[in-house]
């Protein structure tokens, strides 16, 4: 999340349909226009997506992560 700006619950729900090219359709609607937020992406976080989507060996589909709960990840990080 440092290197995008994002929240927990953003990474939490970013599908592989949200990221295209080195930038991210959030799910984040701007007040102003009504439409949603594109995010260009650091080159590390291009990078970790990167790695995942080559270790899945296929064609890739629904969340980019599969995490616990905002405290499970935080009890998760403390250990």
């Amino acid at each position: 999340m440092g290197y995008t700006g994002l929240r927990f619950v953003d990474v939490k729900l970013l599908d592989w349909n949200d990221l295209k090219g080195g930038q991210l359709t959030a799910r984040i609607i701007q007040h102003k226009t009504g439409l949603p937020v594109v995010l260009t992406l650091h080159p590390i976080a291009l990078s970790i997506l990167e790695k995942r989507r080559k270790l899945s060996g296929h064609a890739i589909s629904g969340r980019v992560f599969t995490l616990p709960s905002h405290d499970g990840c935080n009890k998760l990080l403390k250990q």
